[in-house]
């Protein structure tokens, strides 16, 4: 049911994107981002496999190597399917739901869940990182749209280099902040 969904939703976001239904009212219908993003289509498949991880110890216990191996194809077929839908010609819209997502979500949780790899990063620091990437970049997305002209490919760059400054800049005003708290309650 989980990938059924799932796959609903990207093909509903492909039909959308490249305007495959030839009644207006339907092509205006499938275009609308709530239609393919929302809880059923994305959500409740990504909540699932997290909750299929949780509860499956056998994903948990896959070798460094092999979660390695799938991130990499993983992030291979997004960015082919993302190289493909920036340069087809019949594409005129942004795209959310790419079908890769499916494998390669799974596939760096896993990976960065790893107890191999969860002791490089055991201080918390990319928990910090990723969270606050993920709650800047809508701000950074908005602010280079209104003052600038680049293209997709730019925006995105420059989007996340923003994002990755800016959560730099936050994590050290948080560490500040509890230290200054820590320091107070020594001083009482």
């Amino acid at each position: 049911m989980t990938f059924t969904l799932f796959i609903i939703g990207v093909l509903i976001q492909y039909l959308a994107s490249y305007h495959v239904f030839s009644k207006p009212i339907l092509d205006k219908f499938v275009n609308y981002t709530f239609i393919h993003r929302n809880f059923l289509f994305l959500g409740f498949p990504f909540f699932y496999i997290g909750y299929f991880i949780k509860n499956s110890k056998s994903l948990v216990k896959l070798s460094l190597p092999v979660l390695i191996s799938i991130s990499i194809l993983g992030l291979g077929l997004l960015l082919g399917e993302s190289w493909y839908n920036y340069n087809n010609p019949q594409e005129n819209g942004g795209f959310d739901n790419y079908l890769s997502l499916i494998l390669i979500c799974p596939a760096l949780f896993l990976l960065f869940i790893n107890p191999k790899l969860a002791r490089l990063s055991n201080n918390g620091n990319l928990a910090l990182i990723s969270s606050s990437i993920y709650f800047i970049h809508p701000f950074w997305f908005i602010v280079l749209n209104e003052v600038t002209t680049f293209n997709k490919f730019v925006m995105t760059l420059f989007c996340f280099a923003l994002s990755l400054i800016s959560s730099y800049l936050l994590i050290a005003l948080y560490k500040v902040k509890v230290q200054n708290k820590q320091i107070f309650k020594f001083i009482l």
